[in-house]
This record gives structure tokens, sequence and C-alpha cells, in this order.
């Protein structure tokens, strides 16, 4: 116990090491007043946390460009991390990787009929590409549904996908049914790991966090159900991860039969989420996944005991900070910021 402290220790100061170089407060404002991918480029050059990211860019790199630096550099700290963890602990960080493989994914089956201008995989590094069991060149090169399986064969991803049925017309699935499914794998084996194999330090507060991530796509999901199809919602337990921590079946079914998306937020107010709802802003739904989960990732950073949830609070910051740091990017580039 007490060697496995100092090294959880160690990694922690590694970890706030890494927090202290993200993006602060003041920093967002900067960029916001930002007038255009050169001013943003020129901030970041000089900001300690992203300088070296830069560095392996051109002067002015295209919005593309410099999008998927922002994507790639979450990859670069993942690395960084895996050296200061215990053996028991990379694999569950290896876990975390089958984030990228389902966003690649889910490109694959989207984006089938357009022409990339830049290829997805320059996002990759080779540590994501030595721990995974996608073939992501493959991938990137399909063009049909079975390319898509022989790419992911193997995968925790290919049984889910093979279970799906592709349209007669088209020859490949129904692209929501796609993300469902991915969603549903990812999280169940995650969370199905850390329950019944996990050996290290905070087993309990880590099932917690990827419950409660579940519980917030799952609010989310039956959210935009509200707004968008709400002829839906008889069906929505089969739309549903199947993953939770506090959304009780008591909570999920007045969510369901809300009469309204107002009566949802209502709820939702009234609910042990409702906390989230002071920041968030009922036209963007997606603010309160957003909003939940960096409160999340801040209080594993601040949690006393030491253990992987100080880590997983960090990659949790860092993937929302590079999803923000690329909403900016496009705002600014769009003239809308």
């Amino acid at each position: 116990m007490l060697k496995a402290q100092m090294t959880y220790g160690a990694l922690r100061t590694k970890v706030m090491a890494m927090y202290g170089k993200m993006l602060a407060g003041d920093d967002w404002q900067s960029l916001g007043a930002c007038r255009g991918l050169t001013e943003i480029c020129a901030f970041l050059r000089n900001h300690r946390g992203w300088r070296a990211t830069l560095a392996g860019l051109p002067l002015l790199p295209t919005e593309e460009v410099l999008a998927a630096a922002v994507r790639r550099r979450c990859y670069v700290d993942y690395e960084k991390l895996y050296g200061f963890l215990p053996s028991g602990d990379k694999r569950l960080l290896r876990f975390l990787l089958c984030r990228a493989e389902y966003a690649f994914i889910l490109a694959a089956v989207r984006e089938r009929n357009r022409l990339e201008s830049l290829p997805k995989s320059l996002e990759l590094t080779d540590f994501v590409r030595k721990n995974s069991e996608v073939d992501f060149d493959a991938l990137e090169r399909s063009a049909n549904f079975q390319a898509v399986l022989g790419a992911v064969r193997g995968s925790l991803f290919e049984a889910p996908l093979r279970m799906l049925k592709p349209d007669q017309d088209t020859g490949w699935p129904d692209f929501r049914e796609v993300g469902i499914a991915l969603e549903s794998a990812y999280f169940k084996t995650v969370f199905s790991y850390i329950v019944k194999k996990y050996k290290g330090l905070g087993r309990k507060k880590l099932a917690d966090t990827f419950g409660l991530e579940a519980d917030l796509l799952n609010i989310t999901g039956l959210l935009r159900l509200h707004r968008s199809f709400p002829a839906s919602l008889p069906q929505a337990r089969e739309l549903l991860l199947p993953v939770s921590c506090r959304l009780n079946p008591k909570l999920l079914l007045a969510l369901t039969e809300a009469g309204t998306e107002g009566e949802a937020w209502d709820i939702i107010g009234r609910s042990p989420f409702g906390g989230c709802l002071q920041e968030t802003d009922p036209d963007h739904i997606e603010d309160f996944y957003y909003k939940s989960l960096e409160r999340i990732g801040r209080r594993l950073l601040r949690a006393p005991e030491p253990d992987f949830s100080a880590a997983l609070g960090l990659v949790i910051l860092q993937e929302l900070e590079c999803k923000k740091l690329n909403r900016v990017i496009e705002a600014v580039s769009g003239g809308c910021a």
C-alpha cells in the first residue's frame, strides 16, 4: 500500500505540472479577442503549454492543419502520462485510447462520400497506433462497410458493428445507430474492467466517474430527443448507454415521460444534476454535458487520495480544452468571435 501511494504521489506531481500548463480564464479571453488565425497562432506560440505544438507547424497554418494539431495534442499528452503509470493503470489508459478509435470509425462512416483534403490519420501519434487494435490506415481507406469491419477486426468495436444491419441501397448502417453501438461498447467494456478486474487504488471513484459521464451523455441524449425527435422517446431506453451512476430508473422514467423539453429541464434542476444547470444555456444542450464533465474533472484533480483519478481528471480536462480551443479557432476563422 505504501509503495502504491508513493507511486501515485509521483503521478500526481506530474499531473499537476501538466495541469499548470493548460489554458486559463484570461487565456480564453485573449483567444476570443483574436481577429484571425495569425493572432491565435501568435498567442499559442507564446503560451508555455502550447508552444511545442505550434513549433511543428508552418508559420501560417491553415485552419484545418491547426485544428488537427490541436486534436493530436491530446494523444501526445496521453503518452506523457503513460510513462508515470503503474503497470495496472497502463491498461486503463489504453482503454481511453478507444475514444480515438471511436472518433475515427464515426468519421469513416460519416465522411465516406467526402474527399478529405487532410488525412485524419495525421492526428495520430506512434503511441496511439502501437496501443490500438484498429488498423487506422485501412479504416481511412475504407470505401464500404465491409472494409470498416475489416479495419476494426479484433477490437472491442468489431462485435457491436457486426450486429448492425446495413441499408440495402447504400450498404451502410444508420449513422446514429453506429454512434450508439460504439458508445455502448466502450462504456460497457471500460466499466466492466474497472469493477471486475482493476486492482489499483480508487476503484469505486473511477467506476463512479465513468458512470457519471454515461449519465450525462444519456441525459443530453434525452434532451435532444425532446427537442428534435419527440416521437422516438418511447424507444429511449434502447438508445441509452448501459451504464449509470445517479441516473436511477425513477429519474429516467420522469425525463422520458416529460411532456416538453422545458419540463425535462425542470426535472433535471430538481435532481442530483441540478447544480450543473446554473451555468448552462438551455439553447445549447451540449453545454450541460461539457460543463458538467469539466466539474467532474476538476473534482478528481482536487481529490486528496493518491490514485489514478488525478490522471483521469487531467485527461478529461485536456480533451475538453482541445475541443474548446477548436471551437474558438472555428469561430474566429469564420468571423463569429
